[in-house]
């Protein structure tokens, strides 16, 4: 697995779900409200996703 590419990866994934989340915080209709769970959602499992590519990376060095 190439840690440095994946990172970035991740990174962008969690941006773009912030993104969702920004633009769904503001309005009231169901598609806005999708996009702001949507987004909440995406930041949260991105978020997990770096942490555990980052152990991964870390714990990479010592074997």
């Amino acid at each position: 697995m190439d840690f440095n590419n994946r990172v970035f990866l991740f990174l962008a994934a969690l941006l773009s779900g912030y993104a969702l989340y920004s633009i769904g915080d503001s309005a009231g209709n169901f598609f806005d409200q999708f996009l702001f769970y949507a987004g909440y959602i995406a930041m949260i499992l991105f978020s997990f996703a770096i942490i555990i590519v980052g152990l991964a990376r870390f714990l990479n060095q010592y074997k």
